[in-house]
């Protein structure tokens, strides 16, 4: 039977745009959803959006005394860098306390809090759209921290009754965990009000309820691997025997020339700052070798070297590593880069554009006697089992390996051996159909 997961990443706060981070997380969420697939898994794309809480209140305070009813249209905005701007604006020592009282009147359904609430998350989720659809990101569900959180509270609830949480004397409910090495966890504030680990598990409860998956995989920062450690082992001792089958898969941060992605004083590097980025990098390289290329085109293939190039950069690392990415260099048309490949890609196509493939049957392989050509049927061999190395190791960095690697076998027998002009009819069908493998494996592995 096909095995059914479900994979949770990308998993915003709504107060802010999408960081360089989130584009780690969600080309990992993606190309892994792509490896499973390729293995006859049923995969389900989920996020979990952080759409409540005191820090989602700072944005909507510091609009509500700043914002002179501007809107991101009026401001010339991206909807999401709108909101972050206001998220930037707000000032701790003068708003806290009225971040709190607008978080309590939200939670109380006061009206005018939630109607502006509403809107500026409508704003938010119109700027993710457009960045989603740039990083070529999307969801089977979307769920919302709003309507979980209360759900976490009957889970607190009925971990009292099985004795698997404990009261404490101030009103709050914990669970000791220092048994297993981990520390002693509040699960619920003396005030009543609920941890962000308990909209987790009742999550998690609802997620399996709804689809009955045989594992899921929460693509989530290094960061958090606490946090999970705890979670896994909460839903353990309540008694649901599919916590076994829960995975965080934890990746490294993403570091620039000048250093760490930076924090949230408004220096946060943007995915849609770098995607614009390298974009633009790909523009002016493919503008040199191409100077005739009309604007169309040159926008068409900007997008695609320089996305290509982002996604391979970001997953051409093992995910537990931190990556240092250098937009020139993730860009270059030589190296271990995305363009590379993407450029052998095209080379092959080129040559095989107007030629008519000779029947499979007619073609005798056993003329492909040269060392490069055998190094080249080798390595062609070996993509099943790299494809479902990668996906059973969640690792999509193996098949871009072998993807550089494929393409460097092709340019050392294609810089000795001619295929067109080669010596007699028969090697030069033997070596058609072998570029032609070759073309096959490099489309589908860069779609993955």
């Amino acid at each position: 039977t096909k095995q059914k997961i479900v994979l949770e990443y990308s998993s915003p706060n709504t107060n802010k745009p999408l960081h360089l981070g989130h584009a780690r997380n969600n080309m990992l969420g993606m190309s892994l959803s792509c490896l499973l697939e390729s293995q006859g898994a049923e995969v389900i794309k989920t996020q979990i959006i952080n759409d409540r809480g005191i820090h989602i209140m700072k944005s909507l305070v510091a609009y509500q005394k700043l914002g002179n009813n501007e809107t991101p249209e009026s401001a010339g905005m991206k909807g999401d860098h709108f909101v972050g701007k206001y998220y930037v604006l707000f000032d701790e020592e003068t708003m806290m306390d009225e971040a709190q009282e607008a978080l309590r009147k939200w939670e109380a359904g006061d009206a005018k809090v939630v109607k502006l609430w509403e809107q500026m998350n409508k704003w938010v989720y119109e700027g993710y759209e457009d960045t989603y659809r740039d990083l070529g990101s999307e969801f089977d569900k979307d769920y919302y921290e709003s309507e979980i959180y209360k759900s976490g509270k009957e889970i607190v609830a009925q971990g009292i009754l099985k004795d698997v949480f404990k009261k404490e004397e101030d009103g709050s409910v914990s669970i000791n965990l220092e048994d297993i090495d981990l520390d002693k966890k509040i699960l619920q504030r003396a005030d009543g009000t609920s941890i962000y680990i308990t909209q987790d598990l009742a999550l998690a409860v609802e997620r399996q309820k709804e689809f009955k998956a045989d594992s899921l995989i929460y693509v989530v920062g290094q960061e958090q691997e606490y946090h999970f450690k705890v979670l896994f082992e909460i839903l353990k001792r309540l008694g649901y025997e599919w916590a076994k089958n829960l995975r965080h898969l934890s990746y490294g941060l993403v570091f620039l020339p000048e250093g760490k992605m930076k924090s949230r004083e408004g220096k946060v590097v943007d995915a849609d700052d770098i995607i614009a980025e390298v974009e633009d990098l790909a523009a002016k390289e493919i503008k040199k070798r191409f100077p005739e290329i009309s604007d169309a085109e040159l926008g068409q293939r900007s997008d695609a070297i320089g996305l290509g190039a982002l996604k391979f950069m970001l997953l051409r690392v093992t995910p537990s590593q931190a990556i240092h990415f250098d937009p020139k260099e993730a860009i270059s048309f030589e190296g271990s880069t995305g363009p590379y490949v993407q450029y052998v890609f095209a080379r092959i196509s080129s040559i095989l554009e107007n030629m008519e493939l000779p029947e499979i049957d007619d073609v005798d392989f056993s003329l492909l006697a040269e060392k490069e050509e055998k190094e080249l049927v080798l390595k062609l061999m070996q993509y099943p089992e790299v494809l479902s190395s990668a996906a059973e190791n969640y690792n999509p960095s193996a098949l871009c390996n072998y993807l550089l690697e494929l393409s460097q076998i092709f340019n050392s027998f294609y810089h000795k051996h001619s295929v067109l002009k080669a010596e007699g009819g028969t090697v030069r069908d033997a070596r058609l159909c072998l570029i032609a493998s070759a073309r096959i494996v490099l489309k589908n592995g860069l779609n993955i």
